[in-house]
């Protein structure tokens, strides 16, 4: 989080972090994800896991860059747009309605707004 100008937060919930973490490799296998999807599916994760005191969202828009850019990825979205993603969805889990359309929404603009540039870094 250093790099984008915000200190650490304390972990809170570990075991929400390593639930959250396992999200891409989940519906990688089960539903076929391919990279955006993966990527959207982790930072939907990460910031509804609240397993941090403070910078839920930040940590999620953070790992969803870096996860996207060791696939090989560019994005032209902004923290913005991403922390607006993540509020609207949070919503949806607040009222409990649209929760799938909205993050399905947000799969699709992940995916609008990622080009494949290189291959994966190991």
């Amino acid at each position: 989080m250093f790099d984008l100008g915000f200190p650490p937060y304390p972990l809170a919930r570990p075991d929400r972090l390593e639930a959250a973490l396992a999200r891409p490799r989940h519906y990688a296998g089960y539903e076929g994800a391919d990279v955006p999807a993966q990527a959207a599916y982790l930072a939907e994760a990460i910031s509804q896991a609240q397993a941090f005191m403070e910078g839920n969202k930040r940590t999620a828009y953070a790992v969803m860059l870096l996860f996207l850019a060791r696939n090989g990825y560019q994005t032209s979205f902004d923290g913005i747009a991403i922390a607006d993603w993540l509020i609207g969805i949070a919503n949806a889990y607040e009222t409990g309605s649209g929760v799938d359309i909205q993050i399905a929404a947000f799969v699709t603009f992940v995916h609008s707004a990622s080009v494949r540039k290189s291959a994966p870094q190991t």
